[in-house]
Order: C-alpha cells, then structure tokens, then sequence
C-alpha cells in the first residue's frame, strides 16, 4: 500500500493509538483505533515531486474520513484501498485546486458503491 512507511510513522507519533506496540504500526491501517494516513501532502508546485492535499483517517479499519481531495488524491485514495461507501464525512479546506481538484472524480467513483443504511437505519 502506498504511503505504508509514512502511515507507520504517524501511528507510532501519536500518543495512545499505537503507543510502543510495533505490531499495530506494521498494520496501516489498523484494525482496530483511528489512523491518519497522509494520501498526499504537496501544494500548488508541479515540481516537488508530491501530489496536491489529501488525508485520511481511519477508524478501526475503515476509511471514515477524507479531507481534501487535491490532485492525484483519487489514484491515492485507490491505492490505499480506501472506500467510499465507507466515508462518513468528506472535507475540504478551501476550493483552491491543489485542494479539491480530484473531487468530481471521487464523486463519480463513489456512484458505483453500494452506500446502503447503516443499523441506526439512517443513512451512511
């Protein structure tokens, strides 16, 4: 999975999710706790050589949260094997490009996914 080295680094520096248990860190994401992973973390610059804005979070296992969906952040958030169905809340920053470029494109994607009701039997 791509970004697996940095999300193994957020894990460890967080207080409390992954504490020194190596074990947990080696699994991005992990099953159980919230995880931020950084999908991508670059800016306006086409020569950095890192694509636009985009951060996930999960919380045991399930990709629930996207803030912003920059450039590339699709193919990231492919690459992570996040889902759509399983977001519950979509943010972004501002409108700039390099912050929302790729949000139609995750829109589309997620027209394919089964978003069903979840057991309160309000809508996911």
């Amino acid at each position: 999975m791509i970004n697996n080295k940095l999300c193994r680094l957020i894990l460890l520096a967080l207080p409390g999710l992954a504490a020194a248990d190596q074990s947990i860190a080696d699994e991005c994401p992990p099953a159980t706790g919230i995880a931020l992973q950084v999908l991508s973390s670059g800016g306006p610059i086409a020569d950095d050589g890192r694509a636009s804005s985009s951060y996930l979070i999960w919380v045991d296992g399930k990709s629930r949260v996207l803030i912003n969906a920059g450039g590339d952040a699709f193919l990231r958030f492919g690459e992570a094997s996040a889902s759509f169905s399983e977001l519950a809340f979509v943010g972004l920053s501002h409108f700039h490009a390099d912050h929302s470029a790729d949000f139609p494109a995750l829109l589309k994607s997620g027209s394919f996914e089964n978003r069903g009701r979840n057991d309160t039997g309000k809508q996911c």
